[in-house]
């Protein structure tokens, strides 16, 4: 499936689907070194929830959250901010910390690294410098978002300037933090894609005979049952691939990979968290060899994407993003096809 345009609102992407995500597309948009704070070791986090204060069941104090962004726009030195508001839209004021999470696009990261962090009340929850491979970003906001407040965070990035044409999306999303006294009580608005424009030339494309692509079958996700997403690498280029390529994939909103255990040998979590409002962070080997379409035979080479939507979550459309990486022996001539946005229907 082949998207459409960058940037758009889940809320927008609910309107061009209509009732079902067979409509689907959104756009062809647009590593790693674990943090103090959150290890990036593969685990089963579903197994293992985190408390964050976003069941409808659990007393405590009700607030309503919601996030909407601004576009990032990066300047001729490929630098760029983007405005995150994080509003309350319920009837009591925040009593605890508001955790806001941000992961970055493909070919983007934070204008800063693990070691510069330029606020007490930043942290990464996973770093990695490699263009392909997300890192995330947690903000504390501190108590006190008062009912209708907001707040406003401006979050620098800096854009690698091999990156595609049309660049990936981001994502920004905001909880009550886990053992926060708070208790979100509508978490169908906690979470928004940004969009990404760059205003530098891109590189001219490298004399490749490698280009590669994936398709993904859209799949109805019940909640709390594990759910595999047919996907499938192609190569529009003139000449197999001669090195794995690898395929990365952060999960929808509180949705999580399948358990590790169960994963097969090419697939790995390279991140994973107890809070499922925090995604994790997929990679799959995908094998040397990959013909191309116009040579004929077998055509792409397939494999399943394990998801499981977390008992508790929103029901409806929500958003990821992955990407088809070359290996060290091919060279891609074109990124922008090799990045797309993912449309989830949970159920």
């Amino acid at each position: 499936m082949n998207a459409e345009p960058d940037g758009v609102s889940r809320r927008r992407v609910a309107q061009m689907a209509g009732v079902g995500i067979a409509a689907a597309g959104l756009a062809a948009a647009g590593a790693r070194s674990a943090s103090a704070k959150e290890s990036g070791s593969v685990g089963d986090s579903q197994s293992e929830q985190a408390t964050t204060g976003m069941s409808a069941g659990r007393a405590g104090n009700p607030v309503n959250l919601g996030v909407t962004t601004e576009t990032l726009t990066f300047n001729v030195d490929n630098r760029g901010s983007c405005k995150v508001t994080v509003r309350n839209f319920g009837q009591t004021a925040t009593q605890g910390i508001v955790s806001l999470k941000v992961i970055t696009p493909y070919y983007v990261n934070f204008g800063f690294t693990d070691k510069n962090v330029p606020n007490s009340n930043w942290s990464f929850l996973y770093y990695d410098p490699r263009p392909h491979i997300p890192s995330i970003l947690e903000i504390k906001l501190p108590p006190g978002i008062a009912p209708g407040g907001a707040v406003v965070v401006d979050v620098p990035f800096v854009m690698d300037p091999a990156g595609p044409v049309i660049p990936a999306s981001g994502r920004a999303t905001a909880t009550p933090a886990v053992g926060s006294p708070d208790v979100d009580t509508d978490i169908v608005r906690n979470t928004q894609q940004f969009g990404v424009v760059r205003q530098s030339s891109p590189p001219v494309p490298p004399a490749a005979r490698v280009n590669l692509h994936f398709t993904y079958s859209n799949v109805a996700l019940p909640l709390g049952r594990a759910t595999d997403m047919p996907v499938r690498f192609w190569n529009r280029g003139s000449a197999r691939t001669k090195s794995p390529a690898t395929f990365v994939m952060y999960s929808p909103f509180y949705t999580n990979f399948g358990p590790a255990r169960s994963l097969p040998r090419n697939m790995k979590k390279l991140y994973t968290n107890a809070d499922p409002s925090v995604p994790e962070i997929l990679e799959i080997t995908v094998p040397a060899g990959i013909l191309p379409m116009t040579r004929g035979g077998i055509l792409g080479v397939g494999s399943r994407v394990p998801l499981v939507p977390v008992a508790g979550g929103p029901k409806g459309i929500e958003m990821s993003s992955a990407i088809i990486m070359p290996g060290p022996s091919d060279t891609d001539s074109d990124l922008t096809i090799n990045i797309q946005q993912v449309v989830c229907l949970l159920v």
